[in-house]
């Protein structure tokens, strides 16, 4: 029962839509992509093979100090003179005006992802839409641009205290004998960044800075059982990176996904319910080709086929024979997703609009 029609698709997202929760969609022309976003393929395409580790890190630095800089000379950007941006908000801007990012674009709609999968000549023997679900919506903060930023802050200054606490107090010898929980501590830490949403952690294996401090206090002598309050501080040190990273190039771990409200800045963005992934990290993709396989990929709109994806599976590809998808592209066309729907511009609809009128005019209607 292979998914041949746009009736056929609907069955199987209605068939893997979380019972409580809620899911976002997004389509590619290939099942052998990887998710990721246009900065991650920029920097891949572009790095040289003689390039520094960081060469992802200082790339994006310039490149997005450069459109900051340039945005305000740009009439086309003056419809934003009105909002006050943050550095997320430049960013959503940004991969707005085609320039790489690290945001991936994903939709409330299954199916405009469905249009953008079946837009362009299918480039594998299969076309895909992803899903991703938030059961019970637990796993997925849905916020905007500033709420992030904020959240982002708000540790990175947590840790610059912790940090700045923990050379002092090593090097006046405050802490000598204290319990290391005085070394770290961070009740003083400046407040005026508060998270909307629980913290982002930007340790590997940490949580965020309160719990950080607090499991620190395990960083003891190898050959005595007592604190070592260099060896606390060579672990802050050595985790300071990503703390003073800017918001273009900081990473993200635990698996929390984070998706952002995009600005209202035009028509396009409200016709395709559009938001953003915020990938987690710029120097890999958010789901590689190889975590998709037979327990959360689907090509069928057979109803025993949709019960065997697992219910805890976070991300699900539907996949479609490159051979449907004109068909189902036409069929998207009749029912009103069009090029000129999805992209509402005056050159969208001078070209698409003689198209629509072509595929629905019957060859017998009389010319009046």
């Amino acid at each position: 029962m292979e998914i041949c029609g746009v009736g056929d698709f609907l069955r199987v997202v209605k068939g893997l839509y979380p019972q409580s929760g809620r899911a976002f969609f997004r389509g590619q022309p290939s099942s052998e992509f990887a998710v990721s976003s246009s900065l991650f393929r920029f920097i891949s395409s572009s790095k040289p093979k003689s390039a520094a580790c960081n060469y992802g890190y200082m790339l994006t630095n310039k490149i997005f100090s450069e459109f900051k800089n340039n945005l305000p000379i740009y009439q086309e950007a003056s419809h934003l003179k009105n909002y006050s941006l943050n550095d997320l908000d430049v960013i959503m801007t940004a991969q707005h005006y085609g320039m790489p990012t690290r945001l991936i674009d994903w939709t409330r709609n299954p199916l405009v992802a469905l249009y953008f999968s079946t837009e362009s000549e299918p480039q594998s023997e299969m076309v895909s839409v992803y899903m991703l679900r938030d059961k019970n919506e637990e796993n997925i903060s849905v916020l905007s641009g500033n709420c992030l930023l904020n959240s982002i802050t708000s540790e990175q200054r947590k840790f610059l205290h912790l940090l700045q606490s923990a050379e002092r107090k090593l090097l006046t010898g405050e802490n000598a004998n204290n319990p290391i929980d005085n070394l770290t501590d961070t009740s003083n830490h400046d407040s005026s960044f508060e998270t909307c949403f629980p913290p982002v952690q930007l340790h590997p294996e940490l949580g965020c800075v309160d719990s950080f401090s607090l499991d620190l206090s395990k960083a003891r002598m190898k050959t005595k059982n007592e604190i070592n309050p260099g060896e606390v501080l060579r672990i802050l040190q050595k985790s300071s990176v990503n703390f003073l990273a800017h918001p273009s190039t900081v990473t993200l771990h635990g698996s929390r996904q984070y998706i952002i409200e995009p600005l209202p800045i035009n028509n396009r963005i409200k016709n395709q319910q559009g938001v953003f992934l915020f990938s987690k990290s710029i120097e890999k993709p958010a789901y590689e080709a190889s975590e998709f396989f037979g327990e959360n990929t689907i090509s069928s709109h057979d109803p025993e086929e949709i019960r065997k994806v697992p219910l805890d599976s976070e991300i699900v590809r539907i996949d479609i024979k490159r051979e449907h998808a004109p068909n189902i592209h036409r069929e998207l066309n009749r029912y009103g997703l069009s090029r000129d729907f999805i992209y509402p511009e005056l050159s969208s609809f001078a070209s698409e609009m003689p198209k629509r009128i072509a595929l629905n005019l019957s060859p017998e209607e009389p010319l009046i």
